[in-house]
């Protein structure tokens, strides 16, 4: 993209928005995603500027929200799992996040790892609801791509899921708390139209609870 000169690069994840960020110093590039752009190293509060902008859920700052309201809809369980992508940034850290919330919630923690979507089946292999309790996810672009075989995967377990976006509930999921993709991505021209006048984009926290941009 960057050799066919285009005037902006929209990066759904970290992954590819490093990787536009390392290509490019020139072309704005718009990063959407759950993560936390500045833990993630796309951004930085003490030192603004740059050719990287756009907007996030801060999806981890919604965890314990999911976790209340898996309480409250199945009060009995004592435990919840976590589907995380293996190597994806920052992992670690918001597992870590995850897991002083579940403890707030006198719930348990499982982990349940994958690299990529031929990992699905080995991975939910041992998973029960009585030993799994309900799933959540960390979000990333894997398993929003591969959303409708998480759910069916889930749902023949008979896993409780809560999941970030209403697009896994579209397919079958349980519920969600949290933004949907196409009114993420509404947002994501503006950001553009902003950023092309812009000398040096701020991060700022958005009014909205949902989203921030920056």
């Amino acid at each position: 993209m960057v050799k066919l000169n285009v005037d902006v690069i929209v990066a759904p994840g970290v992954l590819p928005a490093l990787a536009a960020k390392e290509a490019t110093h020139s072309i704005p590039v718009i990063y959407t995603g759950g993560a936390d752009p500045v833990a993630a190293g796309l951004a930085s509060v003490g030192r603004p500027g740059g050719n990287v902008t756009g907007i996030t859920e801060l999806s981890s700052e919604l965890t314990g929200k999911r976790l209340e309201l898996i309480k409250e809809t199945l009060p009995k369980i004592s435990t919840v799992t976590v589907l995380a992508r293996r190597g994806a940034p920052n992992t670690t850290d918001r597992i870590a996040e995850i897991e002083s919330a579940t403890k707030a919630f006198g719930l348990r923690l499982q982990t349940l790892e994958v690299a990529g979507i031929s990992d699905f089946d080995k991975a939910f292999s041992p998973v029960t609801k009585e030993r799994n309790g309900a799933l959540i996810e960390l979000p990333n672009s894997l398993f929003h791509a591969n959303r409708k075989r998480i759910v069916e995967i889930s749902n023949e377990k008979r896993l409780p899921t809560n999941f970030h976006s209403r697009d896994f509930v579209e397919v079958g999921g349980l519920m969600c708390y949290g933004e949907t993709m196409p009114r993420r991505y509404v947002g994501s021209p503006l950001t553009s139209t902003r950023f092309s006048g812009a000398s040096s984009p701020l991060i700022c926290r958005s009014s909205s609870r949902r989203s921030s941009s920056w």
